[in-house]
């Protein structure tokens, strides 16, 4: 079953139930740089710390997921799977550029 998540207060921004009962993430998609930022304990404590280590010494990721956790990777996923749900299900195509309208 996957976790369900619902729109906070921006098309970018998601709570998520914990796992530990009556807690709740608030995970923000557009946060650093688009990489993400988590308010689970794992994502604050440990990803973003090795993440901001990384960026001051000018690493670049090996993978897209190394810096996310759990519930980052989760939304992420299910977000991209409607957003391409709702491509698929568009037969609209942006007419190519004409004299006219360049």
């Amino acid at each position: 079953m996957k976790k369900k998540f619902e729109v906070y207060d921006h098309p970018t921004r998601y709570t998520m139930q914990s796992s530990k009962k009556g807690q709740v993430h608030l995970i923000d998609l557009a946060a650093n740089n688009f990489h993400g930022e988590c308010s689970c304990e794992n994502f604050q404590c440990v990803q973003m710390p090795r993440m901001q280590k990384a960026i001051d010494e000018g690493y670049e990721p090996m993978f897209p997921d190394e810096f996310r956790c759990k519930h980052l990777i989760l939304i992420r996923e299910q977000v991209t799977t409607i957003f391409i749900a709702a491509l698929n299900a568009t037969t609209e195509i942006s007419p190519k550029p004409t004299p006219n309208n360049e």
